[in-house]
C-alpha cells in the first residue's frame, strides 16, 4: 500500500542557509524542525529531504563530501529526536561545470523528478503527500508532481517576489507550524482547492488574454458557422466580444466558484477550531518569504516582462487577506483601523498581532516562536527570567550537543595523550555542568558554571590540539 510523505526542503527550510554549505561543521538545524520532524513521524509519514545541490556541478565539493555532510545531518537529528527517511539531491547545473553533471536534467527543482524518483523507489502516494519549502521553485515542483506545498520565509536578504498565480496551501513561520497545517488538513480536500484554483487561474488568464487581444485589435476574419449554412442565409456568427462571456462560460464558472467557497481557506493547526472565518470569497496566498541551496539563484521561472496577479481585483472587484499565522481573512474595518496591521511584510489579524509582535513574525530569526522544545525551551525560559538555573540549563544543553559532534568527528585511529586530557576535561565540565543547578548558594553556582565553562575549554582546546 502506498505510504503518504511529506518532501522537505533542506537549505533555508530545515537547516540554515549557507551558501554552497560543504563542510558537516556547517550544520546549523533550524529552530522548529525537530519538533516538526517528531509530530510528522509520529503521524504516519515518510520524511523525504528533497535538495538542488549545484555545487557539485559548481566543483564546491564531490558527491562523497555530499554524503558525509548527510550522515552527519542524519545522527544529529535524531540525536535530537527527530527522523529523516531518505534524502534526495540534484548535482546537476544547467550551464555551470561539465558534463556529466553540467545538463538539463528533470531533477532539478523546479522540475519534479526527485519527487518522481522518491514516488517510485519508497511506494508513496503523492495524492496524500505534502512538500514543505521556501523557495517558489519548491512550490513549482510540488506543484507539477501532484503534491499540496506550504511556504516558509526565505533567508534575509534572499526575498523573493510574490507568486500570486501560484497555489500554496499555507504560509508558515517554520517546519513545526508546517507540520501543525499538515497535521490539520484533509488531504482529499486540498488536492480539490488545488484543482479549483488551477481552473480559476485557466479562466482568469482566459479573460485577460481576450482583453490583451481587444487592446491589441482583433482584426481575425468573422468564421462562418457550418451548422447555419442554409439558415437564415448561413449568416456569420460574430465572435463574442473580449469583455463579455459566453452562456456555457458563465454557467460553469458558478458552480466551481460555489465549490471554492465551501472548502476551507486553510487548514488550521489544533486549537483554532473556535474561530470562525467569515464567509467570504478565499483570500490570494501571501507567501512568506523562501530559498535553496543556491546562492542568487533565486528561481522565479517567471518570463521577462511578465507580471504577478498581485492587486488584481476578483470577479467581483472586492479583494481580501489572509492573516499569516491563523490564515482566516482580515474584516477591512481591522486593517483601516489598525487593529490589524503588517509586521515586517507580513499581515497578521487582530488575535495573532500580539504574539506575533513579541515573536518578530515573518523574519527567519524569529522563527522559534511558535514552538521550541527540549533545551531550546529551556534556553528560553533561562533567557526570560535571566535566573541561574536556565542559564546552567542552557550552558549544559551547549555542552551535551558539542560533545556529541566532537564525539562523530574523533578520530578512530586511537586515543593520544591529549585527546585523554580532553575527555577526563569534558567529563569534569559535565558534571560541574549538572551539579551545578543543585548548589545551595547562588555564589557557589555561579563559581561552578565559571568553572564548567573553563574546563569545557581546555577540554576543547585539547581536542583541537589531538586532530592537529
Amino acid at each position: 500500500m502506498a505510504q503518504p510523505a511529506v518532501f522537505i526542503d533542506r537549505d533555508g527550510t530545515l537547516i540554515e542557509d549557507a551558501d554552497y554549505l560543504s563542510s558537516p561543521e556547517e550544520i546549523r538545524i533550524l529552530p522548529g524542525a525537530i519538533p516538526g520532524l517528531r509530530k510528522l513521524h509520529q503521524a504516519g509519514y515518510l520524511l523525504v529531504i528533497v535538495t538542488n545541490q549545484s555545487g557539485i556541478a559548481r566543483g564546491l565539493l564531490s558527491e562523497d563530501d555530499l554524503a558525509l555532510i548527510h550522515e552527519h545531518l542524519i545522527n544529529q537529528v535524531e540525536t535530537l529526536g527527530g527522523t529523516i527517511d531518505a534524502i534526495y539531491y540534484c548535482p546537476h547545473h544547467p550551464t555551470e561545470g561539465d558534463p556529466p553533471y553540467r545538463q538539463e536534467c528533470d531533477c532539478r527543482k523546479p522540475q519534479p523528478g526527485l519527487l518522481y524518483r522518491a514516488r517510485d523507489e519508497l511506494g508513496l502516494d503523492l495524492s496524500a503527500s505534502y512538500l514543505i519549502g521556501d523557495a517558489w521553485r519548491d512550490v513549482e515542483a510540488s506543484l507539477a508532481a501532484g503534491v499540496p506545498p506550504i511556504r516558509v520565509p526565505r533567508p534575509s536578504g534572499r526575498e523573493e517576489d510574490d507568486r500570486s498565480d501560484l497555489f500554496v496551501l499555507a504560509n508558515v513561520a517554520n517546519l513545526n507550524e508546517a507540520a501543525d497545517v499538515i497535521l490539520a488538513s484533509d488531504a482529499s480536500l486540498v488536492q480539490e482547492r488545488m484543482r479549483l484554483f488551477d481552473r480559476k487561474a485557466a479562466r482568469k488568464g482566459s479573460r485577460k488574454a481576450r482583453k490583451r487581444s481587444a487592446s491589441a485589435g482583433d482584426d481575425t476574419p468573422l468564421q462562418r458557422n457550418p451548422l447555419l449554412d442554409g439558415i437564415a442565409g448561413g449568416s456569420e456568427v460574430e465572435k463574442p466580444k473580449p469583455e463579455d462571456e459566453s452562456p456555457e462560460l458563465a454557467a460553469q464558472e458558478a458552480p466551481d466558484e460555489d465549490a471554492f467557497d465551501a472548502l476551507p481557506a486553510n487548514p488550521q493547526p489544533a486549537g483554532t477550531a473556535d474561530k470562525q472565518p467569515p464567509a467570504k470569497k478565499p483570500a490570494k496566498q501571501q507567501p512568506a518569504q523562501d530559498e535553496d541551496d543556491e546562492q542568487g539563484q533565486g528561481s522565479d521561472c517567471r518570463e521577462d516582462g511578465e507580471q504577478g496577479e498581485d492587486g488584481e481585483q476578483e470577479a467581483d472587484g472586492s479583494i481580501t487577506e489572509p492573516c499569516a499565522r491563523c490564515g482566516f481573512e482580515i474584516p477591512e474595518d481591522d486593517l483601516l483601523s489598525g487593529r490589524a496591521r503588517r509586521v515586517q511584510g507580513t499581515l497578521f489579524c487582530q488575535e495573532c498581532l500580539p504574539s506575533a509582535s513579541r515573536g518578530g513574525a515573518g523574519g527567519r530569526s524569529s522563527a522559534s516562536g511558535a514552538a521550541v522544545s527540549g533545551s531550546n525551551r529551556s534556553a528560553a525560559r533561562g533567557s526570560a527570567g535571566g535566573g541561574p538555573v536556565g542559564g546552567a540549563e542552557e550552558t549544559l544543553a551547549e555542552i551535551l550537543t558539542e560533545l556529541k559532534r566532537l564525539r562523530r568527528r574523533q578520530d578512530t585511529n586511537g586515543f593520544s595523550f591529549t585527546q585523554t586530557i580532553g575527555y577526563i576535561m569534558q567529563i569534569v565540565a559535565i558534571g560541574l555542568g549538572i551539579l551545578a543547578p543543585f548548589a545551595n548558594e547562588a555564589t557557589r553556582m555561579l563559581i561552578m558554571m565559571l568553572a564548567a565553562i573553563l574546563v569545557q575549554l581546555i577540554a576543547l582546546t585539547m581536542f583541537v590540539l589531538s586532530r592537529e
